[in-house]
């Protein structure tokens, strides 16, 4: 079996479990607004994701990739990633608000402790780069982008909460 086999045989497995995933999230959730627009997002970003697909296949197969290209892949897949642990997280979420309340608080003040600490560490690094004018080495970059995924990924958590009507 070749690559390009193996790796089609692993999306259709992966995609059979979305499948899966999703028909028993909508029979669990019928009446559950919130988890209904997870759903829905999560469906439109995989479409957008299936779209490209045959572009990656393209790729995978006899061509090489530009840069736009696999920005937008890599946007999709990521997106998609993203839209499917926000329907786990929102699958059990309490009906009691009591409960939920001092869930988000505590996703809350947690992310922002980490957004806060690693926009610090970002700030200090950047400012020593200008303080020695020096440039920026791979390393520092990599710190950097490292840095900046978590502050984005605890914003993104927050801003997850504020989307969560109960």
């Amino acid at each position: 079996m070749n690559t390009f086999s193996k790796i089609s045989s692993l999306r259709q497995s992966g995609d059979n479990y979305l499948d899966s995933a999703l028909t028993i999230a909508k029979e669990l959730s019928s009446h559950n607004t919130t988890i209904l627009n997870n759903i829905s997002e999560l469906e439109i970003i995989r479409k957008k994701r299936n779209d490209l697909r045959s572009n990656s296949d393209q790729i995978l197969t006899r061509s090489t990739a530009d840069k736009a290209f696999l920005t937008l892949w890599i946007d999709a897949q990521t997106e998609l990633i993203m839209k499917g642990n926000n329907l786990a997280k929102a699958l059990f979420v309490s009906n009691n608000k009591l409960e939920n309340v001092l869930e988000f608080n505590s996703i809350v003040k947690n992310s922002i402790f980490y957004a806060s600490e690693f926009a610090g560490r970002e700030r200090a690094e950047i400012g020593a780069l200008i303080g020695n004018s020096s440039p920026i080495k791979g390393e520092q970059l990599n710190n950097l982008m490292r840095y900046r995924g978590v502050v984005e990924e605890n914003i993104r958590s927050i801003l997850e909460v504020k989307k969560n009507p109960n």
